[in-house]
């Protein structure tokens, strides 16, 4: 089964103001690094009635669009695992996605009105099992560094010894030229960690991009991996 990366096409460029982000702002109720923050919640399944989600405030010049911009919602706070989409687009995501992803409803806000018919679907679960570890290439990038060095990964297990042994060294394994392993995988659906650039990593298969092109959605783009 051949897989697409998620894009979002409200804004192309590689680097933005914040000024040209479709989402401007976001009104948090709780402490964004207590228990019911989305942020606490990285890495474990979300649990919508202990969540207390922020109203997200979208720039008044920009166009609601069925999939709100991926870098604005990382911006925003809401993850890079998370992606904020209308209730045509979450509905035909949700018929696809296994049982690592949720949905709950969000607020928005744009120019003064409040939009109700919007999603956030949150996946906890890291699919890099599923990786073709002949075809993806790694790399070692120190956090406070630009400076990449290409290390050899053969397999999964290879891949959580590396990323253990780096942790005390601020160090993160970056994956590039992602290829997913289309004998082992049967999800339409995943969400792979520590790619390049911490851009979001949100893969679909070839019959979920179908459906929601057939939608005719807007805002959302495919790269082929």
């Amino acid at each position: 089964m051949k897989y697409y990366k998620i894009r979002s096409n409200y804004n192309t460029r590689s680097v933005v103001h914040y000024s040209e982000l479709q989402i401007e702002d976001a009104d948090y109720y709780c402490d964004i690094f207590g228990p019911h923050s989305i942020s606490s919640y990285y890495g474990k399944k979300l649990e919508p009635n202990n969540v207390i989600l922020p109203d997200i405030k979208l720039n008044t010049k920009a166009t609601p669009t069925d999939l709100i911009d991926i870098y604005s919602v990382a911006v925003a706070g809401l993850g890079a695992n998370t992606l904020v989409v209308s209730t045509k687009l979450r509905n035909i995501i949700m018929q696809y996605a296994d049982a690592s992803w949720t949905s709950m409803r969000i607020k928005l806000i744009h120019r003064k009105s409040l939009l109700l018919n919007y999603w956030l679907i949150h996946g906890f679960q890291d699919r890099s099992d599923l990786l073709d570890y002949q075809q993806t290439k790694f790399h070692i990038r120190n956090t406070i560094g630009p400076k990449l060095n290409e290390i050899k990964i053969g397999s999964h297990d290879d891949l959580l010894k590396q990323e253990a042994e780096l942790v005390d060294n601020r160090q993160l394994i970056i994956k590039e030229n992602i290829r997913i392993d289309e004998a082992k995988s049967q999800a339409d659906m995943l969400y792979l960690t520590f790619t390049a650039y911490f851009s979001p990593t949100i893969f679909v298969s070839s019959r979920l991009k179908l459906a929601i092109e057939t939608a005719a959605c807007t805002g959302i783009d495919f790269e082929p991996c």
